[in-house]
């Protein structure tokens, strides 16, 4: 069966997911972000003679930090062009979805302005990750739309456990929800192995090599003498603990590095910026700053789902 933007001549990924400048910005530099100031700030204690090259980790760090602030500034020009976008589509579904990202930001703006407490943004994030995913599965393709939901998944699990711990240090009653963890374990390495069905086409075996060599190298880091600290920054940087084998992470980072360098290749280059910032966002409630990143990927993934509809409608 052909996918949606194959009913007519001329209507295809490459001609329908470009990301706006800002988003593929934002993905780029969150991507510097997660990997010098969230990995290697946090591991460089482990480098041999760490004193001896000072000052280039001092450069690199600052690199690393200098790039969240501009990640965090690139994140609220992305979010007002993904709401005003999302609206502008004007389908019922694209609009709820630019309300619920604009909830999002006005709920974490008052958080940001200590009007908001901590329970209320974090509710107020779950609830717009469940939602935004909804609205991305009914404008997109069956892949994107399992992807979405197993994402949506993990961080509603992994949040909700975040939020029931919260109301219970308030006096709400203790709550069991350990399980809650363990269904998001597995949902987030599920959207990983999942990702691949994202793409709408063929991925190329040079694509399916270099994610093989990826998963190879992780599933390494998992099982050798530095197994401990990969499952530690898995934990800090994306919310999932590591508890499940080894070659599950490993299949995981295979999957997730085949669907970006597929959707890149094949031109679906918002679906893969999407994709991008859910993996720098993470699993669960971190902060607000990687909360905003996983808002802006599925809104991506609404505005592209939006405007390829829009295009195949207007080819018949």
């Amino acid at each position: 069966m052909l996918p949606s933007w194959a009913a007519r001549p001329g209507v295809g990924p490459r001609a329908a997911s470009h990301p706006s400048l800002v988003v593929g910005a934002l993905a780029a530099v969150a991507v510097f972000e997660l990997a010098v100031l969230r990995t290697f700030s946090r591991t460089a204690i482990h480098i041999p003679a760490l004193h001896q090259m000072a000052k280039p980790y001092e450069y690199i760090s600052f690199a690393g930090r200098f790039a969240y602030f501009l990640a965090v500034v690139l994140l609220i020009v992305a979010l007002q062009w993904l709401i005003r976008t999302c609206w502008g589509a004007k389908t019922p579904t694209a609009r709820a979805g630019a309300v619920v990202a604009g909830g999002f930001a006005a709920v974490a703006g008052a958080g940001a302005l200590g009007v908001a407490g901590n329970l209320a943004v974090d509710a107020a994030t779950v609830a717009a990750v469940v939602l935004l995913a909804g609205a991305v599965g009914g404008l997109s393709h069956r892949g994107a739309a399992l992807v979405a939901g197993l994402f949506a998944c993990a961080f509603a699990f992994d949040g909700a456990h975040t939020v029931f711990q919260a109301l219970a240090q308030e006096g709400g009653g203790s709550i069991r929800s350990s399980w809650l963890l363990t269904a998001g374990e597995v949902s987030g390495v599920g959207f990983a192995v999942a990702s691949p069905l994202m793409v709408e086409g063929r991925i190329g075996r040079r694509t399916w090599v270099l994610a093989a060599g990826v998963g190879i190298i992780t599933f390494a880091a998992f099982v050798g003498a530095g197994g401990s600290t990969s499952r530690i920054l898995l934990l800090w940087n994306e919310g999932l603990s590591g508890t499940m084998p080894s070659l599950a992470y490993g299949v995981a980072a295979a999957g997730l590095t085949a669907s970006v360098v597929g959707l890149w290749r094949s031109g679906q280059t918002a679906a893969a910026a999407a994709l991008v910032l859910l993996v720098a966002g993470g699993i669960g409630l971190h902060n607000t700053y990687q909360s905003g990143l996983v808002i802006a990927g599925l809104a991506t993934l609404l505005v592209a789902g939006a405007e390829d509809r829009r295009r195949v409608a207007a080819s018949y």
